[in-house]
């Protein structure tokens, strides 16, 4: 498995491979108070083949409305997480 973030460059940072990361997604409902949060904790490396970039920035979707020129691809050695869900 492998996760993958897509940055604008101007945000990168310099790589000494390889680097050790822990990569946070979470989703909350504030009204429903329900949600989920996962880390992924792993070494990292940039996508630096074009093809496979090209490739990858055609499946990815930016949260953000700014352009996402550098992608992060995390092979997992850790994962963890939980969900927030309603006690009864």
């Amino acid at each position: 498995m492998m996760v993958l973030h897509m940055f604008a460059r101007r945000f990168s940072v310099r790589w000494i491979q390889p680097t050790v990361v822990a990569y946070e997604a979470d989703q909350l409902d504030p009204v429903e108070r329900l949600g989920w949060s996962v880390v992924v904790t792993g070494l990292a490396r940039p996508v630096i083949d074009e093809t496979e970039a090209r490739r990858l920035q055609a499946a990815l979707v930016p949260w953000v409305n700014m352009t996402m020129d550098t992608i992060l691809a995390i092979e997992p050695t850790i994962i963890t997480g939980y969900r927030l869900t309603i006690c009864s």
